[in-house]
């Protein structure tokens, strides 16, 4: 039903999921953002730039027009120019997460010599 809340809004312990994963890729060094939005997008960008939700971050939008008929694997298709060939972790819009676990999972890993 359009007008409502999208799943990234959603508040949970005083802060929208969006809010804690923007938090736990800046805590991990993660200073380029790309989101997907389709469903709501307006409501998205829009609480993105009221609360500066940015700080440190670069975050970019781009737009899935077909989002009512895609999947997730179709967004992020759509973000592959963005990529630039670069490595990157992908967040699922309602995955709420302890930031240790990214933090750990993009540490560079140096082996042991």
């Amino acid at each position: 039903m359009h007008g409502e809340r999208p799943k990234c809004l959603i508040e949970v312990d005083e802060a929208t999921i969006l809010d804690h994963q923007l938090e736990a890729l800046s805590t991990a060094g993660i200073k380029d953002v790309a989101i997907v939005v389709g469903y709501e997008m307006e409501q998205i960008t829009a609480y993105v730039r009221a609360r500066s939700l940015s700080g440190n971050q670069r975050i970019h939008f781009i737009e899935n027009p077909a989002f009512a008929v895609t999947n997730n694997i179709y967004s992020l298709w759509l973000a592959c120019d963005w990529l630039r060939g670069d490595s990157f972790t992908v967040l699922n819009a309602d995955v709420i997460f302890e930031p240790e676990i990214l933090q750990s999972a993009v540490r560079t890993r140096v082996p042991s010599q």
